[in-house]
């Protein structure tokens, strides 16, 4: 039997799988990253969290879609009020969401994609049985 057993038991050798232990240890590394306070603002924030590399990227698509989706809505409420205090301020959050936003989710991606591949990097180390 070859040591590079492509089934998922490690069998006589004591190796697991290389794919599906590499994957294992990526994921709990990245996973990890996320349980972090700065690692939940970069996966709310981050389009890499919306893949399947995330363990709960459908959680974050129903987050972004849910904030998205009301943020739109109040902010169109607020513009289209009679009272001028509202108004100001719907134009307001409007103004500075179209300044900081592109930019804000540009950092948070390209910050979460580094975790990735650092958590990838590590998860390179072989395995010892």
């Amino acid at each position: 039997m070859p040591i590079c057993d492509a089934t998922n038991d490690p069998g006589p050798t004591g190796f697991p799988n290389p794919l599906d232990w590499f994957t294992q240890r990526t994921s709990d590394c990245y996973n990890s990253f996320h349980q972090t306070l700065f690692g939940r603002v970069t996966e709310f924030f981050s389009v890499t969290a919306l893949t399947p590399a995330d363990s709960q990227y459908q959680d974050n698509l129903e987050e972004w879609l849910g904030w998205g989706s009301l943020k739109a809505v109040l902010t169109k409420g607020s513009m289209d009020s009679e009272i001028g205090v509202i108004s100001k301020v719907g134009n307001w959050i409007e103004r500075w969401a179209g300044r900081l936003g592109p930019p804000t989710v540009m950092v948070a991606t390209a910050a979460d994609t580094g975790a990735l591949a650092t958590c990838a990097g590590a998860a390179l180390k072989p395995p010892i049985p």
